[in-house]
């Protein structure tokens, strides 16, 4: 072949061999591409899967462990809390009703802390409701001293867990009170439990609340299956034996709390933490109620994945005044 002739096939070997390496270097950036986009979804399952099992209480490096008390006089106790587990505040007096509700929250895989509450005989207690009240004594009877100290503990314990740094602001916090129970569908079920708690956590991470118990609930709505059978709901309603807050949920509950009143009692509605509870699912939005299909085995109008056991543990605080007038 002459050199003309070479000259003349040399531009269409180089253009076939150009097109080649371009289709090549597609071909691997594709794979590189694919490649990158397969890692990086295994690594978002992995870390789901890891936020998961944290969540719904599987074994981590370090256990709960025991657990100071603390009481309004205390500081926070973050500096020795391991932010891998989920933490919830029991609020009692009584050693005995503690140690039982801890059961629970055991089961449910998540770290119990023993608040200690006001006694209603305090100084500080009769101080804080004359303030509260602008000077009145009107509310000033046992009963509502009682249920005075009981809202302090719930304040007290969300203002702690926002003056916490370390806490994350998507993180959870539950609170409970001490005459707690796990439904029986579930007492036996460790690992059942806290994956259901976990599910309801990821359905309520939106909104930042949720129940784990609920009494009365009504204009329930966005029925949702969690695991199995067991189902979510979001629904107005009252009691707070068992709720959970978000950190950023918290902030706006607790600046918001006071503004949530009933026209018809709103002293009394204020006093109760259980009725500034029902009073945000009718005026600001439902709350997330976690096994909403699960009837309280000794309540009709009560549900959950925990109940009030109220046979083991009767109520300290007389519930008929709330409907009377002081």
């Amino acid at each position: 072949m002459n050199s003309p002739a070479i000259m003349q096939t040399l531009p269409v070997k180089l253009g076939i061999l150009v097109q080649f390496f371009i289709f090549f270097g597609i071909i691997a950036s594709t794979v590189t591409i694919t490649r990158s986009v397969v890692q990086g979804s295994l690594l978002r399952i992995n870390a789901n899967l890891e936020q998961f099992q944290k969540a719904a209480g599987a074994p981590q490096p370090s256990e709960c462990g025991d657990q100071p008390k603390v009481s309004i006089e205390d500081r926070e106790d973050s500096d020795i809390m391991d932010y891998s587990q989920l933490h919830g505040y029991i609020v009692s007096n009584k050693e005995q009703r503690y140690n039982n509700s801890k059961l629970v929250l055991d089961k449910l895989g998540i770290c119990s802390h023993h608040y200690i509450p006001l006694s209603y005989k305090s100084e500080a207690i009769y101080t804080a409701m004359v303030a509260y009240h602008e000077g009145s004594t009107k509310y000033l009877t046992d009963t509502y001293k009682k249920v005075f100290s009981n809202r302090m503990a719930f304040t007290d314990l969300f203002q702690k867990f926002i003056d916490d740094k370390r806490a994350d602001m998507k993180s959870w916090r539950f609170f409970f009170e001490d005459d707690i129970q796990l439904h029986p569908v579930l007492l036996k079920n460790k690992s059942l439990a806290q994956a259901v708690l976990a599910r309801g956590m990821e359905v309520a991470a939106g909104d930042g609340i949720m129940y784990l118990g609920i009494c009365g609930p009504r204009l329930c709505k966005d029925k949702t299956r969690l695991l199995g059978t067991f189902e979510a709901s979001r629904c107005a309603g009252a009691c707070t034996h068992a709720f959970a807050l978000t950190k950023w949920k918290t902030m706006g509950f607790l600046a918001y709390m006071d503004k949530l009143k009933t026209p018809q009692n709103p002293n009394i509605t204020s006093m109760y933490m259980d009725q500034l509870m029902r009073t945000y699912g009718d005026q600001v939005h439902k709350i997330w109620v976690i096994g909403s299909n699960l009837k309280s085995p000794q309540m009709k109008n009560h549900f959950g994945l925990v109940y009030q056991d109220r046979r083991k543990f009767p109520s300290i605080i007389n519930n008929k005044v709330r409907e009377s007038k002081p």
